[in-house]
């Protein structure tokens, strides 16, 4: 079955694509209004999914093994690329204690700061409620009638809607605010969980969009907030502890979901992950849109001011939930 994984580049290659942005714009090679490198990473690396999808489907229809082929070739592809890539200029820890460093950088991620430890805590947390779903939907779809034949189509299209959505979060955004877009992503789920245990095959592909588009808007959404109050110095080690917080609450829940869908059937197992999203929504989600409610108030209440750290003169005290600058 196509297409499960777990999230990807949330470490090293997103902070370098980050800094290198970064510092693009300082020499003056950068246009816009606000950084979009995890926006165009999210949405090349699921159009490169997609289209993954796609081919691997009409290979299998000749041999798995030329969907290997293709696998391996992809692989040196992509590690012959990594010879072409430049570090951009970053000032760097000190490399005198590897664990005094990691501790710096997990204080500052969840005590300096109740934004961006609010933001932390979402990515660890909050694409629990899609991963589940993205696990369950091709038994789902088995279990609706649908010939596996078309799995990898079905895949591809979807992952083509992730794309979309995490192509123009940002704009989204920008256009309904950041705590209408925290609030869509986090209640979406909900009902999309809802939506798969009672509707049949053609309304089940149309509610597992609502996970992949959530997947999308939220991940760009939170993933810029974290990147935008982190400096560059840790930028790489941040995103790699959201991304161990996640696989981290993957791998103690996904034994639990496990025992739920042998115990009861799955239309059982869909109510209580909207349940559990549902938690994680008000336990999580909440909190964070009163603090950017808070920020956005704040910053009503004084000029605005801006900070030599933010690229392109952004406000230090905005509404939303991507620009505000940390406390260093």
């Amino acid at each position: 079955m196509p297409g499960r994984r777990l999230q990807p580049h949330v470490g090293a290659n997103l902070a370098l694509l980050y800094d290198t942005e970064l510092a693009l714009r300082a020499a003056g090679g950068g246009v816009g209004s606000r950084p979009t490198a995890v926006g165009r990473l999210f949405f090349a690396s699921n159009l490169s999914e997609a289209l993954a999808a796609f081919l691997c489907s009409f290979l299998l229809l000749w041999s798995m093994d030329w969907a290997m082929y293709a696998q391996v070739a992809a692989a040196w592809l992509a590690f012959a690329l990594t010879f072409g890539l430049v570090e951009p200029p970053r000032e760097r820890m000190e490399r005198d204690s590897h664990a005094r460093n990691l501790w710096s950088v997990f204080r500052h991620l969840v005590a300096d700061d109740r934004l961006l430890r609010l933001t932390f805590l979402a990515l660890c947390v909050w694409p629990l409620t899609t991963m589940f779903a993205v696990w369950l939907l091709q038994k789902h779809w088995q279990g609706q009638g649908i010939d596996v034949v078309w799995f990898g189509c079905l895949w591809g299209a979807l992952t083509l809607v992730s794309a979309a959505a995490g192509k123009y979060a940002l704009q989204l955004e920008d256009r309904l605010g950041a705590v209408t877009m925290l609030l869509v992503v986090g209640l979406a789920p909900v009902g999309g969980y809802l939506g798969l245990g009672v509707l049949g095959a053609v309304g089940g592909v149309l509610v597992s969009a609502v996970f992949f588009a959530c997947r999308g808007l939220g991940t760009v959404v939170l993933r810029q907030a974290l990147n935008r109050r982190v400096p560059s110095t840790f930028r790489a080690t941040a995103n790699s502890f959201a991304s161990l917080g996640f696989r981290g609450g993957f791998a103690l829940t996904a034994p639990v979901v496990g025992i739920a869908l042998d115990m009861w059937d799955m239309a059982a197992t869909f109510l209580l992950l909207a349940v559990a999203s549902l938690g994680i929504c008000l336990g999580l989600l909440v909190p964070l849109v009163v603090a950017v409610r808070g920020l956005g108030a704040a910053s009503r209440d004084q000029e605005p001011t801006h900070s030599s750290h933010q690229p392109c003169g952004e406000a230090v005290a905005s509404s939303s939930v991507g620009v505000a600058e940390p406390s260093r």
